[in-house]
């Protein structure tokens, strides 16, 4: 078990916990209001809030993996190993860069 895999463990029994009726459909659009945070931090120019809000989507994505019973610094390393071959195109007009498909 990893340091992460442990501290998953936490936050997700933490949440579930504290959050018993939490759904799915409830994190992903918790995640996404968390995202915009992030995104009004970051466009503020506020360092700290943006650490802040990264921590919070981070939380927010350990609990829903918990939740699933996935390992989620697991499955991270499976899909670094799949990007790492993947080729990548240019960046688009917002600056989102894919990968070839």
């Amino acid at each position: 078990m990893t340091k992460l895999s442990g501290f998953q463990r936490y936050v997700g029994e933490w949440n579930v916990k504290t959050f018993p009726d939490s759904t799915f459909k409830g994190h992903i659009h918790h995640i996404k209001k968390e995202v915009e945070e992030l995104e009004e931090a970051y466009l503020s120019s506020n360092d700290y809030h943006v650490a802040q809000e990264t921590a919070d989507v981070f939380i927010m994505l350990l609990s829903l993996a918990h939740r699933l019973e996935f390992d989620l610094m697991d499955e991270a390393a499976n899909k670094m190993r799949i990007l790492l071959r993947r080729k990548w195109q240019e960046p688009d007009e917002n600056g989102v860069i894919e990968h070839v498909r």
